[in-house]
């Protein structure tokens, strides 16, 4: 697949050819609200909603809202919004969210159409091709990052500011890629199908994560994911002292961003420093004039993982890493034992580089190892190179470190 023929399916997803309804509901300002003669009812205020009623044509819904707004008018009430939401007819759906349905529309207090959904949200629908959300074109977010709006929380609005906008078709195709590269074909892809001919499944971005992160505190540890369809713009007249209110949350959450930034770019920049000066040092012990075969140093490194595994846990999965990369070695050599290290582990081979005695006795099939984080792996590695004293094993680690320093 190619971005264009992406971009066309994230603009007109896959749809179900069945029989549809379309349901008309309708929230209001609260009337208690209503009766007051504030200007603003910020930061927060309280709708009511109800269904106004189903159709079976988006054209008849749409019509439907302008009745129920001229209804309004005759009984004084004050409409904030209208979604009309389509779902199946005659058709299991499972769960059913009040933000999902097989599509969505979002409309204003006067019937004006202000946003719609991008793929179905319904429960059926996870992990198929109608379920998988493709991002929106840059036209259609409504709202920039430092935006203040309103977000709908069922029954009550409150005050916030957009601290992340939605994600566009272009980050989303970068996320394909991303994914794709990770699983190379061994999970299947639902952003992938242009039309409906094979089963999909697995592909992880779906109707929830059509949202922008919203803040209304100073930090972005206080935001929430907001569905796009639950955000409106300012109704009312925003008072000074809530602007610069909301405008400082935003601000506060760049400083402490900007704060973490400068962080973990001094935190990668210690571990590159680290990252090179054991690399330099694995280079200058691996240059000692020692000639050893691959057998012979396994040996060693078996002999080591002996006498060192008991220490820590990272300290066996360096060493064990190092055996690793010997096996590869000899696997590749004419040496007796290059076909039993191209089918197994540095584990497996221990009791033909220990004999067999040794090996039962040490156990060292006892003792797990387990993945290390770079910087952890880079303290190990050093700290390993300290302790050892012989300069044929130091060398024999020392080379087997810098394959184990280029996996990190």
């Amino acid at each position: 697949m190619i971005f264009d023929e992406f971009k066309v399916l994230a603009l007109n997803p896959p749809q179900r050819e069945e029989e549809t309804i379309f349901e008309v509901v309708e929230y209001a300002i609260d009337e208690h609200l209503c009766q007051t003669k504030k200007k603003s009812k910020y930061p927060k205020f309280d709708l009511r909603h109800y269904t106004v009623g189903f159709c079976h044509t988006l054209e008849n819904a749409e019509a439907l809202i302008m009745d129920a707004i001229e209804d309004d008018k005759k009984y004084c009430t004050e409409p904030y919004c209208f979604y009309v939401k389509e779902y199946p007819v005659g058709k299991f759906i499972g769960h059913v969210w009040e933000e999902y349905a097989v599509s969505m529309r979002l409309y204003d207090s006067k019937g004006c159409m202000l946003d719609r959904t991008y793929c179905s949200g319904m429960q059926r629908d996870f992990r198929t091709p109608y379920g998988v959300f493709r991002g929106r074109e840059k036209n259609a977010i409504r709202f920039k990052e430092g935006d203040i709006v309103e977000v709908r929380d069922k029954d009550e609005v409150h005050l916030a500011v957009i601290a992340s906008a939605n994600m566009t078709i272009e980050r989303c195709w970068e996320l394909r890629e991303r994914w794709e590269k990770k699983y190379r074909g061994s999970e299947k892809d639902s952003a992938a199908t242009l039309v409906n001919e094979f089963p999909e499944e697995d592909y992880p971005v779906d109707s929830s994560d059509d949202q922008s992160p919203v803040i209304d505190g100073p930090g972005y540890d206080t935001h929430e994911h907001i569905h796009t369809l639950n955000i409106m713009p300012l109704r009312y007249p925003l008072s000074d002292r809530l602007r610069k209110r909301y405008g400082g949350y935003y601000e506060a959450m760049l400083e402490k961003e900007e704060k973490y930034r400068q962080e973990e770019e001094r935190k990668e920049a210690e571990q590159l420093k680290r990252f090179e000066e054991v690399k330099s040092r694995c280079l200058k012990y691996a240059d000692i004039k020692i000639d050893i075969s691959p057998e012979e140093a396994l040996k060693l490194l078996a002999e080591c993982y002996v006498d060192l595994c008991g220490i820590s846990l990272g300290v066996r999965t360096v060493v064990y890493d190092c055996g690793e990369f010997w096996m590869e070695q000899l696997a590749k050599s004419q040496q007796p034992l290059s076909v039993k290290a191209s089918e197994g582990s540095f584990m497996n081979l221990m009791p033909d580089l220990l004999g067999q005695d040794i090996f039962e006795k040490a156990q060292p099939d006892k003792y797990d190892v387990a993945p290390l984080d770079s910087e952890e792996a880079m303290i190990v590695i050093n700290n390993v190179l300290t302790e050892v004293t012989d300069e044929r094993l130091r060398k024999v680690l020392s080379l087997g470190f810098l394959y184990v320093i280029d996996q990190y």
